[in-house]
């Protein structure tokens, strides 16, 4: 049962996994979702990187720029959601 209001946690240590392909608002899954080339070492994880720790991705990015513009817009849009769910 979901608590009022109800609560969300959001790991300090957790993984980054990006869509292999740029966002769109068309339904293609290859922008929305994450895990279609898991282990798919001949079409994606081969060519590109897409799955980050949270602190190498804060470090490639830079950490202000994550800390200060990723990790909030992060927090937003988890608050969203769960708004949108009520």
């Amino acid at each position: 049962a979901l608590t009022d209001p109800p609560e969300v946690w959001l790991y300090k240590d957790s993984y980054i996994d990006l869509a292999g392909g740029e966002f769109t608002m068309d339904l293609l899954p290859a922008s929305h979702v994450t895990n279609l080339l898991r282990g798919d070492v001949g079409r994606g994880r081969a060519n590109f990187l897409r799955h980050f720790s949270t602190s190498c991705f804060a470090s490639y990015l830079g950490e202000d720029t994550y800390n200060q513009r990723i990790l909030p817009q992060v927090r937003d849009i988890l608050v969203a959601t769960y708004r949108a769910l009520a």
